[in-house]
């Protein structure tokens, strides 16, 4: 709504203006920044009062006789919100003075303005103040009433200043000239009252205040404004009739009247909207119940839509517009990515050291010894690698445990808000639910490693260890290989892979596939897996790297994320790792295969020549210690084998697992559980039982809307009639 905003510099005479338009003291008083909140002052006619009184927002229900005491409760909530100290606050007192002898306006008295810290005040103190200032009468609804001093230059007028910083046509500007009996004998403001100096479109009005002895000696309003009409005749006769107090109070409530008609398209706009949003807020609150069976009721419904919901974050609901993956996308993340990926980094043969291996062997051959690697040994160091997997697998179903609980308590209904009990209640069952069943699918999946445990199959039919004949051949032949490689004073071969990592390439489609990426004699080949070569159906892809380039792109230190883009046989090529090094690396590489020239420099550097290894044809010369180190390479490649092939079994079983018994059974146990656990009439009328603030604010908005309504109906009336010059 329309108001009048009261601006003024300290000491223009402002608070001394508004109670000689109230009639009554009860504005603090004192030196430096007196008035520290905004006070919203809402003056009502009201003809049936005997005795003037007025009301605080903050204290609905309190009438206030005493004006005294109005002064000292706007001291102390000025102290209750800033403190005792200088600070100044945005937030408004809101204070009604019923009353017959004053008509119906609105005015705001605003903190006045400052120029120069005195004392404690903060250094910015004008920034601060102007700031509050403005933000109240750069409202275009807002009516400015500048307050000046007749003793000072209009020109530097504080408030005549920032009025038309706000109103430069001075279109819903008023002047309130104060203090005209305090001129300079033999000048006077006829020039300013007659609003040819800085003319206004609303003009100006000047008034005479009571001086400090008037006040002490607490001068009756109605004297003051007789003695204000005798100084205005005998000073001003000839504009004495629209100038004073009661004409100021008369002219600011037709300046009200005024603007509320010319504000009342938009009022009636603004009224419906709020009615709207408080209709809106009923609407969410729902209705109160008062009855067992309406609780009953609302417990299965609000059971009902929290299953319903629960299930749709799991399943998927066809909605893309989630600002982050949640649910059952999240899940499935869990399972494809997380989980998995760490399982395939799971190296246990590479960590097994050698003389653990010929340990292991020998205990298993006893006294006699034996010609052949013993089966026992295979499956104890099997065993040691199957362990492995227990945390991992552990670790999977814990992820996805604090994935549901998340889940369920991001779930809101309408209910919700009325009965939060009833939303905690059925949050801690459904998370004790999912609690119980994670446990019983950890256990399940020991099961399932126990059974691994338990029975070491060899006859897999991806098992090499079937054809064991062939893996000792091929074992044999790497041993002797590496035996007589060590045996000479060479340098290691130039065809070894420089650089291998598993990296995530990104696709036509701009989405990254992990892919396994070597640099082989000037070659860069990817592919889908790290054991490719000898994987007819991996479909290697490989890129000369003759006049290659590469560089680094991103890199995202927190996000864990290092980009490099490479140039290759026509093609632009993009990978990812969460290593910087392994970035650098690859770069590095990319431009040393650039050329064979600098390729053999940086060769050079890389590998070092090895002096001849007389160990190796002590080996190579004693069939017995030949043996050890074929026995150890067959157990080597058997592990891992089996290893993989126990991997890959867990990484498809374990998600199923998960499926099966946490995932689902939560589902599937949610309503049975809650029911038992919390359906019994005390217990739903404790959970339904409205909160008692959200009985309070439902009142407090019907009563809005019905405020509303009653103001939309004046509003039509008052449009109807024709009549904007009403009072009341």
């Amino acid at each position: 709504m329309p108001q009048i905003a009261v601006v003024g510099g300290q000491s223009s005479g402002k608070s001394s203006v508004l109670e000689n338009i109230v009639g009554k003291d009860f504005l603090p008083r004192g030196s430096g920044i007196v008035t520290r909140r905004p006070l919203i002052l809402q003056l009502i006619y009201d003809d049936t009062v005997t005795n003037d009184y007025g009301v605080f927002l903050h204290q609905q229900g309190r009438k206030y006789y005493d004006f005294d005491e109005i002064r000292d409760e706007i001291e102390a909530e000025t102290i209750r919100e800033t403190g005792t100290g200088i600070c100044v606050s945005e937030r408004p007192i809101i204070l009604k003075v019923f009353s017959p002898n004053v008509i119906n306006l609105t005015l705001i008295d605003l903190p006045g303005i400052t120029r120069v810290p005195v004392g404690d005040q903060p250094k910015d103190i004008e920034v601060i103040i102007r700031r509050m200032v403005l933000k109240f009468i750069r409202q275009p609804n807002c009516i400015i009433m500048a307050v000046t001093a007749a003793n000072t230059d209009l020109a530097n007028s504080d408030a005549i200043q920032m009025a038309r910083e706000v109103d430069p046509e001075g279109l819903r500007t008023v002047g309130v000239i104060t203090k005209l009996d305090l001129m300079d004998q033999g000048t006077d403001a006829y020039e300013i009252l007659t609003n040819k100096l800085i003319p206004l479109r609303l003009g100006y009005v000047g008034v005479i205040n009571r001086g400090q002895k008037d006040i002490e000696t607490r001068k009756d309003m109605q004297m003051q404004w007789r003695d204000e009409d005798r100084f205005m005749r005998a000073h001003y006769a000839s504009i004495a009739e629209v100038n004073g107090t009661r004409y100021l109070r008369e002219k600011l409530n037709g300046l009200l009247l005024q603007h509320i008609k010319m504000c009342l398209p938009n009022i009636i706009t603004k009224v419906n909207e709020f009615k709207a949003e408080k209709l809106k807020d009923l609407e969410a609150m729902s209705v109160g119940l008062s009855t067992l069976s309406q609780m009953q009721v609302a417990f299965f419904e609000g059971l009902s839509q929290f299953t319903s919901q629960f299930a749709l974050l799991l399943d998927g609901d066809g909605s893309d517009a989630m600002k982050e993956v949640e649910g059952g996308g999240r899940i499935r993340y869990i399972f494809h990515k997380v989980f998995r990926e760490k399982m395939e980094e799971l190296e246990y043969v590479s960590e097994v050291p050698e003389e653990e291996i010929l340990n292991d062997i020998a205990n298993q051959q006893g006294v006699s010894g034996g010609l052949f690697t013993p089966d026992q040994s295979f499956i104890n160091l099997s065993k040691k690698g199957i362990l492995t997997f227990y945390p991992y697998c552990e670790e999977c179903v814990k992820l996805v445990e604090d994935e549901l609980c998340w889940d369920e308590k991001k779930i809101e209904l309408p209910i919700f808000t009325s009965c939060p009990l009833f939303k905690k209640r059925l949050q801690d069952c459904v998370e004790g639910v999912i609690h119980t069943q994670a446990q019983k699918t950890i256990d399940l999946v020991r099961q399932l490693l126990s059974m691994e445990l338990n029975f070491i199959n060899i006859h897999h039919p991806d098992f090499i260890g079937t054809h064991i004949e062939k893996v000792r051949v091929e074992a044999t032949a790497e041993v002797r290989k590496a035996l007589l490689t060590k045996k000479a004073k060479q340098t290691p071969s130039y065809d070894l892979p420089v650089c291998e990592n598993w990296l995530d390439k990104r696709n036509k489609f701009h989405k990254y596939q992990r892919r396994y990426a070597q640099i082989q004699n000037r070659i860069l080949c990817t592919y889908a897996h790290n054991n490719a070569i000898n994987d007819p159906e991996s479909e290697p892809h490989s890129f000369s790297l003759e006049g290659a380039a590469a560089r680094i792109i991103e890199k995202n230190v927190s996000a864990g994320e290092f980009v490099f883009e490479i140039e290759a046989d026509g093609r632009v090529l993009q990978f990812r790792t969460n290593q910087e090094a392994v970035a650098e690396n690859w770069v590095n590489w990319v431009i040393a295969c650039s050329n064979e020239k600098r390729y053999q420099d940086t060769l050079k550097q890389f590998i070092q020549t090895e002096e001849p290894d007389e160990d190796a044809e002590r080996v190579l010369n004693d069939p017995v210690a030949l043996e050890k180190k074929v026995s150890i390479e067959i157990v080597k490649r058997i592990l891992s084998s089996y290893y993989g092939i126990v991997k890959a079994k867990l990484v498809d079983e374990i998600p199923k697992a998960i499926m099966y018994m946490l995932i689902n059974k939560v589902k599937e146990g949610i309503n049975a559980t809650v029911i038992q656990e919390l359906f019994n009439d005390a217990s739903v009328v404790e959970m339904l039982a409205e909160d008692p603030a959200i009985t309070k604010k439902r009142e407090e908005t019907q009563q809005a809307v019905v405020y509303l309504d009653e103001a939309i109906d004046k509003i039509n009336y008052m449009q109807a009639s024709g009549d904007l010059e009403r009072e009341d």
